[in-house]
């Protein structure tokens, strides 16, 4: 999911038995996720699995992961993160450590778009940046993030991600570029386009209250990620998640180890147990994403094989894009998202 820089069904593991680790002090592990993103019936499996009790602590935006994090280094012993942030913020804070290859045993293999990765925690998740819609009010043929701007009645009726990771591929996006260009030109067009999208007025949101508006009809559109909509729409046939069809975001979620971990064998014991195409097919199907591992496949449903969003085609793999220079354009982005925030908030929103 998004990075923020404004800092400086069933029982699912019959795969091979764990490896043998010595016992930390204490029987538990502590477990830090993005609110409502960890699978109940997993951990339940787990803890019956292993004997070892599963503390779950949440978080809400990264901004709030990353002070926690900094300011208590021994706060958790596993925690999320975004391919780019794992690589580029995490590890070289030294807030996560590269996985001990002698300390866990992979069994699986990670889907392609965690190639390069993979020394830095166990695939979770992969999905899409896009925008949850209501079909009603919402055309849904459209290239790329300026149908923003293209229609008058939408004004007052948007809601955006209070991520600036995720604002600047918007802005990005919307001015034909991709996120990952570090040319000062191209970054002046996503200004411009700023300034077009301010006319809009739009609202920025956490995903959920977003989400919720969108429901209750206060908005029409609003930022979300690819499984949080397809989640909501299970709830209202109205809404219809849509995404860029000029260099969709993917991002790709992995679970990293905590260099402080108070229980780091624990740790280790857990991302072996997610590390099967069982429980990476779990994580998919009830959060509508799609699994981080291959042969996943083999364990979905049918219609959530028919679903490009989980069971995601190479066809629309090849076309999408990855957050790749977050850091380098660090100063941009959070310029940008600045501008776009202060002028809303100035003009009363």
């Amino acid at each position: 999911m998004s990075l923020t820089l404004m800092w400086m069904h069933c029982s699912c593991h019959d795969s091979a038995p764990l490896a043998e680790h010595p016992k930390s002090s204490q029987e538990e592990l502590i477990l830090y996720n993005w609110e409502d993103y960890t699978p109940q019936n997993i951990l339940e499996q787990f803890e019956k699995e292993t004997g070892i009790k599963v503390i779950l602590k949440e978080f809400q935006t990264v901004d709030e992961q990353v002070a926690t994090l900094q300011s208590q280094p021994g706060f958790c012993d596993l925690t999320i993160a975004d391919v780019n942030e794992a690589v580029t913020i995490l590890e070289p804070l030294r807030i996560i450590e590269k996985i001990d290859d002698a300390a866990v045993k992979i069994h699986s293999r990670a889907h392609p778009l965690f190639k390069g990765s993979e020394a830095y925690g166990v695939p979770y998740s992969i999905g899409l940046l896009g925008f949850a819609v209501d079909k009603r009010y919402v055309d849904l043929a459209f290239k790329d993030c300026r149908f923003l701007i293209t229609d008058k009645r939408f004004k007052g009726k948007i809601s955006l991600l209070d991520e600036p990771t995720d604002i600047f591929y918007m802005l990005m996006n919307g001015a034909g570029f991709s996120m990952n260009s570090l040319s000062k030109k191209d970054h002046d067009r996503a200004y411009d386009f700023a300034v077009e999208v301010k006319k809009m007025r739009p609202v920025f949101q956490d995903l959920y209250s977003g989400l919720d508006d969108l429901v209750e009809e206060k908005v029409w559109i609003a930022m979300a990620y690819s499984g949080d909509a397809l989640l909501y729409q299970e709830e209202n046939d109205n809404i219809e998640f849509i995404y860029s069809l000029d260099r969709p975001c993917v991002w790709r979620d992995m679970m990293c180890v905590n260099l402080n971990a108070p229980n780091k064998a624990n740790a280790y014991r857990f991302l072996e147990f997610i590390n099967t195409p069982q429980v990476a097919a779990e994580i998919a199907l009830q959060f509508k994403s799609a699994p981080g591992l291959k042969g996943a496949e083999k364990y979905l449903d049918s219609e959530s094989l028919r679903n490009p969003l989980i069971n995601m085609p190479e066809s629309l793999l090849a076309i999408c894009e990855k957050q790749e220079k977050i850091r380098d354009n660090n100063k941009v982005i959070n310029e940008l998202y600045l501008y776009l925030f202060n002028q809303l908030q100035e003009s009363g929103k």
